[in-house]
């Protein structure tokens, strides 16, 4: 069976005749007539019907066309339409929420492996025992590594403890 593409394009009386609303007024009252409504979606049901009188001709001779699709002529009413802005809103917002919140965990990320790298280099230190007691002794740029992390630490300690109270 040979398929053929079909026509989706429509013209508007209005686009026809200078009468203009008495025109889509005459339009409205017919397909309402011809029971499609008179609502927002009665074009578009009467245009569906067209196509399945002329699906029922074509397949009676044999030809097969394609389903219609979606066109550009299909209007949403003004609830409808802010409906979607809502949407597309929120679905911004939530994407924006979550690039903030993927950056922050990679800023914690960033700071974890630098963490890391110090806490290799203190395990790395080299420690002697004194003759004094239970004392050790340490190279005094060992002592300052040391100590600046065992100060980061507490620190870190003390904001973490702010943040969840």
């Amino acid at each position: 069976m040979k398929q053929l593409p079909i026509c989706t394009s429509t013209i508007s009386l209005s686009d026809i005749t200078a009468g203009g609303l008495e025109v889509r007024n005459a339009k409205n009252k017919a397909l309402d007539e011809m029971g499609f409504g008179n609502g927002a979606h009665s074009n578009n049901r009467w245009r569906l019907r067209e196509w399945e009188v002329l699906r029922d001709i074509c397949n009676a001779h044999g030809i097969e066309i394609s389903e219609p699709k979606k066109s550009r002529g299909y209007s949403n009413t003004v609830e409808e339409y802010g409906e979607h802005e809502d949407e597309i809103r929120r679905l911004n917002e939530e994407k924006a929420q979550a690039l903030s919140e993927r950056d922050e965990a990679r800023t914690e990320l960033d700071k974890a492996a630098k963490k890391k790298v110090k806490l290799d280099e203190i395990e790395g230190i080299e420690v002697k025992e004194s003759m004094f007691g239970k004392k050790v002794t340490l190279a005094k740029e060992d002592y300052d590594t040391l100590s600046d992390t065992a100060k980061k630490y507490v620190a870190m300690v003390k904001s973490t403890k702010k943040l969840k109270a």
